[in-house]
């Protein structure tokens, strides 16, 4: 086993994504630990025609459908888009899905159809107003591979249009709000700030006819920063295999690890979030969506659930096996751990043979993670 403390850093709440599998007890293991720190929190699409470095409004709203996520966002002049707040969250109460998974909506008095459409808009609709003419955009486009990094990429895509810092995964539910509409919850942001040059330029890469740009596929850290910068980046002692090779962490994440057997390959991450994200049912609903699956009731998904225990802790812990059958099917192996005001999500996802035999070891590092007795996590 490894042996390794690290420098003291700042702590930044984590999301692990684990492989499953099973393993021998001879692996050799990596130990971290990292002195208690205090967590940091990090504090359009183009819409109407904004004169940049004038004060701009975004009201955004998206909803996750399976493979695709759908995005109503109107964007403009601050004082003009204020003016039609109730109006923007009335539409979204009405939104509704038909069978051939196309959204339908009710108009707000005096909006209409708009003719402005392109190739990635599946709609336009135009809203008077007394300043200039305003129109909110309905795009669909291909869901990520990771829901929360999806969502969380694309809200600090519209903040980068308005000279708004990034948030961090932690920052998402305090950042947002839940609206019901008649078929679901959507996701609302309200953003305030600066317009851009590039917010009012439709074809730069952050623009209505552009998804956001994706980071490449992480390579490996050194072998010689790897104790460094996992252990820096939790505020828990763990052990993880010395097979799983470090990976620079995603959007969301703060520690990532990666296996790969011949053509097959596993991610596991860290992922912190509020306390209030972790309920079991909608969080395991999601990410059985991820790999194709129904959703569960709540008394199957407490059935398929096991305790592991976690130090003192204890992490609610679930085995998904995609839908699909042969050598593509994926599985996540997913625990929810609540420490104080965060919620620690551990995941492992990737082919499920390879997910099958790091399962062992995704159990063992979950059951090794140990925060000190005065860490909230």
């Amino acid at each position: 086993m490894l042996s390794c403390r690290p420098a003291v850093v700042p702590l930044f709440i984590l999301c692990v994504w684990l492989p499953t599998a099973g393993c021998g007890t001879d692996q050799p293991v990596r130990h971290y630990q990292v002195p208690k720190q205090a967590a940091v929190l990090g504090s359009s699409d183009t819409g109407s025609s904004t004169s940049a470095g004038k004060s701009a409004r975004t009201l955004g709203a998206l909803t996750v459908r399976g493979p695709r996520t759908w995005f109503f966002k109107l964007s403009g002049p601050a004082d003009s888009v204020s003016g039609h707040e109730a109006a923007f969250r009335e539409f979204l109460t009405s939104v509704r899905f038909g069978t051939d998974g196309n959204p339908q909506w009710t108009l707000p008095d005096g909006w209409k159809p708009g003719r402005g459409t392109s190739s990635m808009r599946f709609a336009t609709i135009e809203i008077p107003s007394d300043e200039q003419p305003l129109d909110m955009s309905v795009i669909p486009l291909p869901t990520g591979p990771d829901e929360d990094e999806w969502v969380l990429a694309n809200i600090n895509r519209w903040r980068s249009q308005l000279t708004l810092p990034p948030i961090s995964a932690s920052e998402l539910a305090s950042r947002t709000k839940s609206v019901s509409s008649a078929d679901g919850p959507l996701t609302l942001v309200d953003l305030q700030g600066t317009a851009t040059d590039d917010s009012m330029n439709r074809s730069t890469p952050f623009s209505d006819n552009a998804p956001p740009r994706r980071p490449m596929s992480p390579s490996p850290l050194p072998e010689r920063l790897a104790p460094l910068s996992a252990a820096a980046r939790v505020p828990f002692t763990f052990e993880a295999p010395e097979t799983w090779s470090l990976r620079d962490n995603d959007s969301m994440s703060v520690l990532a690890y990666s296996v790969e057997s011949d053509a097959h390959q596993v991610r596991i991450t860290v992922t912190p979030l509020a306390a209030a994200a972790a309920a079991l049912a909608p969080n395991v609903n999601r990410w059985r969506r991820q790999i194709g699956l129904e959703p569960a009731s709540e008394q199957d998904i407490l059935g398929q659930t096991t305790i592991l225990k976690s130090g003192d802790d204890e992490a609610q812990y679930v085995r998904l096996v995609g839908s699909h059958s042969g050598p593509n099917t994926q599985t996540i192996l997913g625990a929810i751990l609540v420490r104080g005001r965060t919620a620690w999500f551990l995941k492992l996802m990737g082919d499920s043979s390879l997910a099958e035999t790091e399962r062992a070891r995704f159990e063992a590092f979950i059951r090794s993670i140990s925060f000190s007795s005065t860490s909230e996590g």
